[in-house]
């Protein structure tokens, strides 16, 4: 019963990947049904070694786009490289959606082992290389700034963890959405 659930979400994953690679904005909404979806999967394969949670502030519009697939590469570092060896806590996830007046903030933050020592696996990781191409890519042809922060949450806060912060502009004010 497991492995036919954890197949039945990996198709739909699947699906909805290549749904999404193929646009390059999508609504926050869908964002984090994806991201949500992703993470299912994931906890079915590692059974249950962690919880995860997704919060979308109220003062962000859940119709406002982000760059598609840009977040699950940092969700996927944050699982294999944060909290896949922890033996003595259970891995906690969370991924929040904020609106900082002029830009939108997307926080992706683990209790794991922290970057610390694995800074240099962690940054040339396929995913994340991937990710500032990405990067890249947008500011040029969109007009999107993305600014990436990665801070070791046992050095900022005395807690165990890494918190990577994607603030994306231009984000006008709420009322008429965002301008690509």
């Amino acid at each position: 019963y497991e492995a036919e659930n954890y197949l039945n979400t990996f198709s739909v994953m699947i699906r909805k990947t290549l749904h999404y690679s193929e646009k390059t904005f999508m609504p926050i909404k869908e964002e984090a049904e994806y991201l949500s979806l992703y993470l299912n999967m994931e906890k079915l394969r590692l059974k249950d070694l962690f919880d995860y949670k997704i919060t979308v502030s109220e003062n962000v519009n859940e119709s406002w786009t982000v760059p598609s697939l840009l977040i699950q590469p940092f969700v996927e570092n944050a699982i294999k490289h944060g909290i896949a060896n922890l033996q003595d806590r259970k891995g906690n996830i969370e991924v929040l959606f904020q609106y900082t007046g002029t830009a939108l903030c997307v926080i992706v933050e683990d209790n794991g082992v922290g970057i610390g020592k694995k800074l240099h696996s962690n940054a040339n990781s396929f995913g994340v290389k991937l990710s500032e191409k990405r990067i890249e890519t947008f500011r040029q042809l969109f007009d999107t700034n993305i600014i990436l922060e990665i801070t070791d949450l046992q050095e900022k806060e005395k807690r165990p963890g890494t918190q990577i912060t994607l603030y994306i502009t231009p984000y006008e004010n709420q009322n008429t959405g965002i301008h690509h």
